[in-house]
């Protein structure tokens, strides 16, 4: 994974040329081409250092865009099935009973300081952290494996593995999650604390103990995620039906 890629897509310093207002975008322009103008007059060399530099930062500064970023996170994630039998120890043949359930999506729940978010050009909110979950169904239980990463900091994710018996799960839901977030953004060229309410949809699974396994659900799997969820629920009410 590109890290440092990854940083300057939540890190976007230029932001703030996209929300200027026609006017001063026009004003900045003319203010650059008569700069150009008067750099080639004092000296053609030094037009064309400014220019080229400028061309040069230009690319170098190039942001990742929003389906590069939903692509990384998919590369990440792409062996995780193997990755999550070898953790859960167990064998496909014990979890033949239905097909695995992924959820994954960006991560709105943690309220460390240290992940970022960005609302992308589609309108998606993003954050620099991103939670999978994958479900496996035995026989007798439901086996879950979690994987939390950051998209910019190098070896930081989070591994955990669970085991529910079908007896114990009370709930399989998904519900509406709103949260405020705060972001630092350049108004006027200078950076000012804009509040937002990110809403996504959140997958919940909870047990008679009172423990749960949540993760958000990428907007664009909310309706493959909510068959998944639906032939889940099926199973369990098959499966708590024997045991009566």
């Amino acid at each position: 994974m590109n890290y440092d890629r990854n940083i300057k897509y939540f890190n976007d310093l230029n932001s703030f040329l996209r929300k200027m207002e026609g006017k001063a975008l026009t004003q900045l322009a003319l203010f650059v081409i008569v700069l150009f103008i008067i750099l080639f007059i004092i000296s053609p060399l030094a037009g064309i250092l400014v220019i080229s530099g400028i061309i040069l930062w230009l690319v170098l500064k190039k942001k990742i865009t929003d389906s590069e970023i939903d692509q990384a996170c998919i590369d990440a994630i792409q062996n995780i099935k193997n990755e999550a039998i070898n953790r859960l120890g167990v064998d496909e043949d014990q979890v033949k009973m239905a097909e695995p359930i992924l959820i994954k999506g960006y991560d709105f729940f943690d309220d460390s300081s240290d992940i970022l978010y960005k609302q992308g050009k589609d309108g998606i909110w993003r954050s620099s952290q991103y939670k999978a979950v994958l479900f496996f169904f035995s026989s007798e239980q439901v086996f879950c494996f979690s994987r939390t990463f950051s998209l910019i900091k190098r070896d930081e994710q989070y591994d955990s593995t669970d085991e529910y018996f079908y007896r114990d799960i009370v709930s399989v839901s998904t519900t509406q999650n709103k949260r405020r977030i705060t972001i630092n953004e350049k108004v006027d060229g200078k950076k000012t604390p804009v509040t937002s309410e990110v809403t996504s949809e959140c997958f919940r699974l909870t047990t008679s103990g009172g423990t749960s396994v949540q993760a958000t659900v990428t907007k664009k799997d909310t309706e493959a995620v909510n068959r998944s969820i639906n032939a889940m629920r099926n199973l369990l009410k098959d499966k708590k039906q024997i045991m009566k």
